[in-house]
């Protein structure tokens, strides 16, 4: 599986602070090509969604940005970027695990059965009302054996070996494939593949709310086009809309 752009202008580092940032950086100095990649062996200051760190070993894991030019999103669609990317990277990790139950946790983790294998943070800078660049950061735990308990790897899963190289390639092919779709304005498609993907979706679980740092039982219902989580109370039947910060997965 070859991409057409994307990985076509790619650069690895043995290490680096943050993937994410060397691409913002190297914006600042020059045009730079959609589908640029720049992949490190280690990064000293990956980071995830919330805030938190991305644990990994040297050079047993994907980490790398991504460069897009998705102009042809307003700043209220940016979510339907993310919502692609995971699809992508849920593909991706179902193409190798074929008999695993792989699906997105909201936002855009990607988990097999219950633990996370996938992370992504997508940083997006905008001018006027349009998004200008994407810079998509993606962590995929590939040979890592030690874990969180919360975590898992390919080869965890598998116990196959995998060609490092071969990996990232099939990766930017789902990537761009998906993106594709997206510029096409498959917007339904991507907005249903999504759903249909997304662990927990009609399904009775239990979650944390952190304002009111109370449990509450509850059903996914949706998600909002600016990315919030829809749920509908168990106990009361009310529909609650939450953001990134203002619930947690039990």
């Amino acid at each position: 599986m070859d991409s057409i752009f994307i990985g076509k202008n790619y650069t690895f580092l043995v290490s680096t602070d943050s993937t994410n940032t060397r691409l913002k950086e190297l914006l600042k100095l020059e045009n730079v090509l959609e589908g640029t990649v720049i992949s490190a062996g280690f990064q000293t200051d990956g980071r995830g969604q919330r805030g938190a760190t991305w644990e990994s070993k040297a050079d047993e894991n994907i980490l790398l940005s991504i460069l897009l030019h998705p102009k042809f999103l307003s700043i209220q669609q940016q979510f339907l970027l993310s919502q692609a990317i995971a699809i992508a990277v849920q593909k991706f990790i179902n193409y190798y695990l074929k008999d695993q139950v792989v699906k997105i946790k909201w936002p855009n983790d990607i988990f097999v059965g219950n633990k996370k294998i996938a992370g992504m943070l997508i940083e997006n800078i905008l001018e006027a009302n349009f998004i200008k660049y994407s810079i998509v950061g993606i962590g995929i735990n590939i040979k890592q054996l030690e874990v969180l308990p919360t975590a898992t790897s390919l080869k965890l899963e598998s116990n196959m070996e995998y060609d490092h190289k071969q990996l990232e390639k099939d990766l930017f092919y789902f990537i761009e494939k998906e993106y594709l779709l997206l510029r096409s304005g498959a917007y339904a498609i991507i907005k249903e593949t999504y759903l249909n993907s997304l662990l927990g979706f009609n399904e009775v679980r239990k979650f944390y709310i952190t304002q009111s740092e109370q449990e509450m039982l509850g059903k996914i219902l949706g998600v909002l086009d600016n990315g919030m989580l829809t749920i509908k109370d168990d106990s009361s039947g009310i529909h609650h809309t939450f953001d990134l910060k203002e619930i947690k997965f039990l």
